[in-house]
């Protein structure tokens, strides 16, 4: 079995449920408001485009697009997520499990967007290479990924994450979410994205490290440190 398999049930949705898992309700929260205020900036006609949610998971963020106006089409390695998504979205959202080699001959993206996949893939040049073959001319790439000073301050307080190379700049290591399944992590800093995207023709259009608010711990209280944001959030274009 995928190991994304066995996380359906913390991040999947009951048919017709609207509430947010609490599993997600950071990622919903926190992650996705920047992540739709740059693409509503740069996508003031959204009807009629294209998008691609790279590791969709259970799908909160391809009905985010679809509600927007994009023709989404949802991705993801883990058939239990797809299974997921397929009972939560609309079936005008196209749903793929596997790698973008499934993706049909010819299709190009306006945009592509991943929340929280990038540090759970070791060799990240070969995705990114991927999603550029991917994306279209001036396409818009975004993405949230661990903030690593969040994810040090877990290892410090010896939770979540295990067995990182440090402890103080953790690049690689351990995050086991459900007792047992231990799923590898690679942390890496904006200048590191930023180097292999220019190196492919992109340019950096935003980064952003939205902080935890009162407001969303008032609701959903967490046991971890939250000093430091949990995301990093980044934007990036064609050229």
């Amino acid at each position: 079995m995928n190991l994304w398999d066995k996380m359906a049930g913390i991040f999947g949705e009951d048919k017709g449920r609207e509430e947010i898992p609490k599993g997600i309700a950071d990622n919903v929260l926190i992650a996705f408001p920047p992540m739709i205020e740059l693409i509503r900036k740069n996508f003031p006609i959204m009807k009629g485009r294209w998008a691609l949610d790279f590791g969709c998971g259970s799908g909160r963020f391809s009905k985010k697009l679809h509600e927007l106006g994009f023709w989404v089409t949802g991705l993801d390695i883990s058939s239990e997520m797809i299974s997921a998504a397929r009972h939560y979205l609309p079936q005008e959202v196209k749903l793929i499990t596997g790698s973008t080699d499934q993706i049909p001959e010819g299709r190009t993206f306006d945009l592509v967007a991943a929340s929280m996949v990038f540090q759970f893939i070791r060799e990240i040049d070969i995705s990114l290479r991927a999603i550029d073959r991917l994306m279209k001319p001036t396409g818009i790439l975004i993405f949230s990924v661990f903030n690593p000073p969040f994810v040090a301050n877990l290892l410090k307080a010896g939770m979540l994450f295990k067995n990182f190379n440090s402890v103080n700049f953790p690049t690689r290591g351990l995050m086991e979410l459900v007792k047992g399944t231990r799923i590898p992590v690679y942390l890496r800093r904006a200048e590191e994205y930023s180097g292999l995207l220019t190196c492919l023709g992109y340019e950096k259009i935003f980064e952003a490290a939205p902080p935890f608010t009162e407001e969303f711990l008032a609701k959903y209280p967490v046991p971890f440190p939250t000093r430091d944001p949990e995301f990093l959030i980044l934007g990036f274009q064609k050229k």
